[in-house]
């Protein structure tokens, strides 16, 4: 028990600590993206946004772990809008898959609910 309480422990400061500079290149990025930027330079800024985005999500899900551990996970039920999250995971891997020559292709029913 010791171990597992220190395993989360661990993990719940490790997302803590991760938290605050990644928080920092949203804002940073957030005031680029509030310059008058090329097309392609805004493309690449949005994919940083996005992708930093995802690596927050993923880093409150580890602290989400420790909670679940520790008995203190408390769920919230969102609203959210399927395309545009299907879309976003989509773009966070297409120019790593095209420097691959790997065509990604994603096709969404019209008919899902937005």
């Amino acid at each position: 028990k010791a171990a597992n309480d220190a395993k989360s422990q661990f993990l719940a400061n490790m997302s803590h600590e991760m938290r605050t500079p990644l928080n920092g290149v949203i804002g940073v990025n957030q005031l680029l993206l509030d310059t008058p930027l090329s097309q392609d330079q805004r493309q690449l800024a949005e994919l940083v946004q996005t992708s930093a985005e995802s690596l927050l999500c993923l880093i409150n899900d580890v602290l989400d772990l420790a909670r679940v551990e520790s008995g203190n996970l408390e769920l919230e039920y969102n609203d959210f809008d399927v395309r545009s999250t299907v879309e976003d995971a989509i773009d966070s891997v297409i120019i790593k898959a095209a420097s691959k020559s790997i065509e990604v292709i994603c096709a969404i029913d019209l008919t899902m609910p937005a």
